[in-house]
């Protein structure tokens, strides 16, 4: 029987006036993929059962040997990656059980699992992942035009994503739907088909994405080299205004930039980044925050797995933000939430007033019309969520 019990999560409202940041987010990079995504800059390797098992091993060793810096209740964990939903569910659930043995949880903790759609293609296969204790999903669909798929370089077909969302449909699971927009050549009535096939499951959560073209990535090369049409600005923007009013006449509630829930359904786990909350983060290449500074696992399952008795700790490198530093992350994340930052929050955690630290910024942003105020949050105008990142470079 699972130490995580079977049971519906209770719903996550609206974030309070001031944050509570005695509590942790907890995120696993399994990095290991079938094949690489042609867009995707993510750390991972093809996995062979040796390296896996191998892997499972060292990433016990880390939860258990890191677990006396964080004493704060874990209220989110979350399998990221790389491909997660490869891992048996008898794997997961020893994770789960290192966890519940080395960490203080929170009543309830979100407990999600990403999912490529092609490892999801029966009934018993969300079953197990049920009986130990997962419960939400992260589901990468991405597209439901094979083109796309080939394009992004997708280990799953369309048929294999339409099977995935009706086996969850069927279900009270809580799960979210991956969408892309922005392809090259892509036009806005692409990407809003897709969309409406989406809303037809009724996910409890969609994430719509622009295309990121990362450096070094085979899709960004190509567009490099003039293989591939450039992506349409205009068609994004139409794209992305059209997908806010499709959801929202759905009762979905567009809470962060790129992310839409119905009401109880935001992702608490992701919250924790955006409300600058602390996370402490496993495996190859997976980051922390302990609200002063940050770490980061080097990139390297090589290098990760080369443990030793006089050393089981896992290499890394460290950096300590000023306050300065601080200030910047708090506002670059804060305002990705519709609701904005909370002056008496932003009070509460550096013992500054936001007027004090940032007036003249904030003043030339609302002339601009990219922000605008209401009682004590700050929040980004439809202008400012266009673009956020001239925003966000205000601050910097």
């Amino acid at each position: 029987m699972s130490i995580f019990p079977r049971k519906l999560l209770r719903p996550c409202w609206s974030a309070v006036t001031v944050i509570d940041r005695n509590q942790l987010a907890l995120y696993l990079h399994i990095p290991f993929c079938r094949q690489k995504c042609s867009y995707c800059a993510f750390y991972s390797k093809i996995p062979e059962p040796d390296t896996v098992r191998h892997f499972l091993n060292r990433l016990s060793g880390e939860l258990k040997f890191r677990a006396g810096d964080w004493q704060k209740p874990v209220t989110s964990i979350y399998f990221g990656g790389g491909t997660p939903s490869l891992l048996s569910p008898a794997a997961l659930e020893k994770i789960l059980q290192v966890i519940e043995e080395n960490y203080r949880l929170a009543p309830d903790p979100e407990i999600t699992l990403e999912v490529n759609p092609g490892d999801l293609q029966s009934e018993a296969v969300l079953e197990g992942w049920q009986e130990i204790g997962l419960n939400r999903i992260s589901l990468g669909v991405q597209s439901l035009q094979q083109d796309e798929l080939n394009l992004l370089g997708r280990s799953h077909s369309v048929s294999q994503a339409r099977r995935s969302l009706t086996i969850l449909a069927k279900t009270e699971f809580i799960y979210n739907v991956d969408l892309i927009s922005a392809l090259p050549g892509q036009q806005a009535e692409d990407h809003l088909q897709n969309l409406a096939e989406i809303l037809q499951y009724r996910p409890r959560h969609i994430s719509c994405y622009n295309l990121q073209l990362e450096p070094e990535t085979p899709l960004a090369d190509r567009m490099k080299k003039g293989l591939l049409p450039e992506i349409s600005e205009d068609e994004d923007a139409r794209g992305y205004q059209q997908t806010r009013q499709q959801l929202e006449k759905k009762s979905y509630q567009h809470y962060e930039i790129s992310n839409f829930a119905l009401p109880g359904f935001k992702c608490r786990h992701n919250l924790a980044y955006w409300e600058f909350r602390p996370y402490a983060g496993f495996g190859p290449a997976a980051c922390s925050f302990n609200l002063r500074e940050r770490r980061k696992n080097r990139a390297s399952l090589r290098d990760y797995l080369a443990d030793s008795p006089r050393q089981p700790g896992v290499p890394h490198e460290k950096s300590r933000l000023d306050q300065q530093e601080l200030k910047a992350e708090y506002l670059l994340m804060g305002l990705r939430l519709l609701q904005g930052i909370d002056r008496r929050d932003f009070h509460s955690f550096f013992h500054q007033s936001l007027a004090d630290c940032y007036s003249r910024e904030i003043a030339g942003l609302k002339e601009e019309g990219f922000l605008a105020e209401s009682g004590n949050k700050i929040f980004l105008t439809d202008q400012g969520i266009m673009l956020g990142n001239q925003v966000f470079q205000a601050f910097l």
